[in-house]
């Protein structure tokens, strides 16, 4: 399990029950009882998700196998091309790397503390000759054994950038990241939701990323209780009168 204590809400990640008091504040329980364990209360709002686990205990060998052939050949050739990835230790580096990707996407930014208010995050970058060109963040729930992917950038919108480099760097370093998890004893990669909308082009997109690398899609259990589904309302208000 996660928790998360935030300004106005709590967010919990994974857990199997909701505690009491949490039914009376603003709480948000995300992936509940993902393993099946428990229903959902009747008192939270609760919206049926979906997103991809990657089972890291299978061997190395079948993970790779689990990837479609498009996939699984620029995985190859990222590896024959001489791709590297390695862990990013300072979070800054990686903030100030996603909010340069977020500009361009018209993303909201990032603050050191969108990481650090995580008990645990784990940050690795593929690089081509030198270059990086793709970061991922991860949240880790150590009870679970799962990792799940919080934020994903790259440079695809720099000028000059050979955006097949940065499809192939992206691909390897989520491989990559997989057996590196494989090694560390964690059991399940999360890559942290889908939307299997074709209306919504750009998460359909990312979607049949994802879907690349196989796995089992599953449904997650989202739930907030009455007061944090207020404040979300009352900010989405907020949000459209700031804009006219």
């Amino acid at each position: 399990m996660i928790f998360v204590n935030s300004r106005f809400k709590d967010l919990v990640l994974y857990a199997d029950k909701v505690k009491p008091i949490d039914y009376f504040k603003p709480s948000v329980y995300s992936a509940f009882s993902p393993f099946g364990t428990s229903s959902a209360p009747a008192m939270m709002v609760k919206d049926v998700r979906k997103t991809i686990w990657i089972d890291l205990e299978k061997t190395e060998d079948d993970i790779l196998m689990g990837f479609k052939s498009n996939t699984r050949n620029e995985v190859r050739k990222a590896i024959r091309e001489g791709y590297t990835v390695e862990e990013v230790s300072d979070m800054s580096v990686f903030v100030d790397f996603y909010n340069a990707f977020a500009r361009e996407k018209n993303l909201g930014e990032i603050n050191i503390n969108a990481l650090n208010k995580f008990p645990k995050v784990l940050v690795y970058k593929s690089s081509f000759e030198g270059r990086p060109l793709t970061m991922h963040a991860n949240i880790v729930d150590e009870s679970n054994k799962i990792i799940r992917l919080l934020y994903s950038a790259s440079v695809r919108f720099d000028e000059g950038v050979d955006r097949k480099s940065v499809g192939l760097s992206n691909r390897f370093l989520h491989y990559a990241e997989f057996l590196k998890f494989k090694g560390l004893g964690y059991r399940i990669y999360d890559f942290g939701g889908i939307n299997e909308d074709e209306n919504n082009k750009e998460q359909y997109n990312i979607t049949t990323f994802k879907k690349g690398f196989g796995g089992d899609v599953k449904e997650e259990i989202h739930l907030s209780s009455i007061a944090a589904w207020l404040l979300l309302k009352v900010s989405i208000l907020l949000s459209i009168r700031s804009k006219h």
